[in-house]
This record gives structure tokens, sequence and C-alpha cells, in this order.
């Protein structure tokens, strides 16, 4: 009987469609020590791009990564609403931020960071995906998150004079 009832089972079992949404928008991040920078791609439309020197010493790559991450999506959010915009995805070069936003878990320095982080997705209504991609094709943001702009240099006084006397 039991026997009887697994082949009914199966033969009533009919595959369920997963409906999955296309990528609208695509973020990619990056982070360095002085500055963090995003593009966002909206797909078949603009481009945008962001660079910032950070307000304050963040102290570990990984939480420059997801800070890095959720300045993006704040600093894009006019945009995304505008173009009604709730599918994305965001790439980074960090294995371990991709790791944490994607798992929703983290250490304890990161915990706090990463709950609120998914707090701010969930109120956005946004699905994000977040995708990996290696340092060396993440060339756009990684050169915005080092963008030397005018006053990022100085000249050694010793070593301008010393010059100077040659």
């Amino acid at each position: 009987i039991e026997l009887e009832w697994w082949i009914t089972q199966i033969k009533n079992n009919k595959p369920r469609n997963i409906e999955t949404h296309k990528t609208q928008a695509t973020i990619t991040t990056d982070a360095s020590l002085g500055r963090w920078g995003a593009f966002l791609l909206i797909t078949g439309k603009d481009i945008y791009m962001i660079s910032k020197p950070w307000k304050a010493k963040i102290l570990t790559s990984n939480k420059r990564e997801i800070i890095t991450i959720l300045f993006a999506l704040n600093y894009f959010w006019p945009v995304l609403l505008h173009n009604h915009l709730r599918y994305l995805k965001v790439k980074t070069d960090n294995t371990t931020a991709c790791y944490n936003l994607t798992k929703g878990e983290a250490k304890v320095g990161l915990r706090r960071i990463i709950d609120q982080f998914l707090l701010y997705i969930e109120y956005q209504q946004w699905e994000v995906k977040f995708r990996h991609i290696p340092g060396t094709n993440n060339t756009e943001a990684d050169s915005l998150s080092r963008l030397a702009v005018s006053g990022d240099y100085s000249i050694d006084k010793q070593m301008l004079q010393q010059v100077l006397e040659e």
C-alpha cells in the first residue's frame, strides 16, 4: 500500500517553475584604503559612477567592501527608484563580503553591519544577487576607488630641498 502511494505521488509530481527575474541593473564596487568607488549599469541604458574618499578610517578590508556596497546602493537609490529597478546584481572582488551578504552570516565584528544592510535591502524591496568577480576584472570600480584627485599629493619638504640643492 505504501509503495502504491509513492508511485501515485511520483506520477502526480509536476515540476514547478521557479520565477526568476532578469537583472535590471548591475552595481560593481571596490574599496581601497583612501576611497571607495562604484559603477551602476542599467541594462540597456545608462552608466553612473561615484568615487568618494572615506570620512573615517575603516580598519578591515572586508568591512570597507561591505560598507562600499551599502554606500553605493544608498548613493544610487534615487536612480534605482526613478527607473523602478528592483532586480539588482552587485559585483565585488571581495570573496568574504560576497559570501557574508549572500549567506547573511558574518563574524561578530561584521554581524551588525550585515544585519542592517539586509534590512535596508528588504525595506527597499530589492532583490539583490551578490557575485564575486576576480580583481583583475574589476577595473572600472578599482580605478574609481584609487582615483587621485587634486589635494591627494604632497611633496616631502626635505626631499624637495635636496633636489633643489643638486
